[in-house]
């Protein structure tokens, strides 16, 4: 099987499983800053550290509004 079948039915069922697990709208898979951030994802290495909840409502939201 191709390596590449494999790994976007993986990442398919991840976000399927995020989605419905935290309630999250279907529809949110179709708008620009979802399919954005699966892009830049891609290019992240392996030090990258997922903000924690009071970075993304603090330093992050300040920045982005």
């Amino acid at each position: 099987m191709d390596i590449r079948k494999s790994h976007n039915a993986i990442v398919e069922m991840a976000i399927a499983d995020f989605v419905h697990c935290e309630n999250i709208p279907d529809a949110v898979v179709e708008s620009r800053r979802f399919k954005r951030l699966v892009k830049v994802c891609c290019l992240v290495g392996e030090d990258f550290v997922v903000p924690n909840r009071i970075k993304i409502g603090g330093e992050l939201l300040d920045i982005n509004y």
